[in-house]
């Protein structure tokens, strides 16, 4: 099957991740497809479609704290570093080197100016370098969603209601569970291994 963007399969497992990225940021997921595992497939592109969705969420609940109650107060609710928690699909990677050994591979990226550096790795299968994924942790996609809405009507409300910040975080821990425990489970999945690295 023909490469998406150049009408050629890439040569180089970096050249493929080059392509992936663009995919990946250009919104053509679906042409992600054959360059991943393919009992994982799915599975990745429902993750990457629900961290999008809870990023938009984090921000638009960062947004309305800010304009109800203060940019200050609304700093501590940051939580769109979770786009940031997909490796090689997260939001700001940085393509840093490649090794070849036969038929497989591996490239070194840095997500978000983060140390120390990320390796995904990549399979040669039929001509095509295939990324190598585990599955994500079972109802992982699910959750991002669920927390995607309830930040989503949190942010509604708050700008309906224009809660005081005591009330706010009242109505947020009634909503939905703290969104910090999803960041650290979202960061441990792509193996960032700081749970700390959370907002706070």
């Amino acid at each position: 099957m023909d490469s998406p963007i150049s009408g050629e399969v890439p040569e180089t497992p970096m050249d493929t991740a080059r392509l992936l990225r663009r995919l990946r940021t250009t919104g053509r997921l679906a042409q992600l497809r054959p360059y991943l595992t393919p009992e994982h497939c799915e599975a990745i592109l429902d993750l990457i479609l629900a961290v999008d969705q809870l990023t938009i969420a984090a921000a638009e609940l960062q947004s309305a704290v800010g304009d109800t109650i203060g940019e200050a107060t609304a700093d501590l609710y940051d939580f769109t570093s979770v786009a940031n928690s997909l490796e090689l699909f997260s939001r700001d990677v940085e393509l840093v080197d490649e090794q070849v050994r036969g038929e497989e591979a591996s490239v070194v990226i840095q997500v978000a100016s983060r140390v120390p550096l990320n390796t995904v790795r990549f399979n040669r299968i039929n001509g095509r370098w295939i990324l190598q994924t585990d599955a994500p942790r079972a109802g992982l996609p699910e959750g991002a969603l669920e927390l995607a809405a309830a930040l989503r009507r949190c942010a509604v409300e708050q700008r309906r209601n224009r809660w005081t910040i005591e009330r706010f975080n009242k109505e947020l821990d009634r909503r939905t569970q703290d969104p910090r425990t999803m960041l650290r489970q979202l960061k441990s999945q792509a193996g960032s291994g700081d749970e700390n690295s959370a907002p706070r």
